[in-house]
């Protein structure tokens, strides 16, 4: 779970820096590895933040 968390992180980090692309790619892939279960609080947060 920490890594999906430090991976949700650098993906915001890509989107200030301007890079969209790679920030919804990074994402993504967090996103569609993570077993159901582990798709909500933090993780689902962060994604959310990610997608405004």
């Amino acid at each position: 779970m920490t890594r999906a968390l430090l991976a949700m992180d650098t993906a915001a980090c890509l989107r200030v820096a301007g890079d969209r692309t790679g920030a919804a790619t990074t994402a993504a892939g967090v996103w569609a590895r993570l077993p159901r279960g582990y798709r909500e609080g933090l993780i689902r947060s962060r994604a959310q933040l990610l997608r405004q």
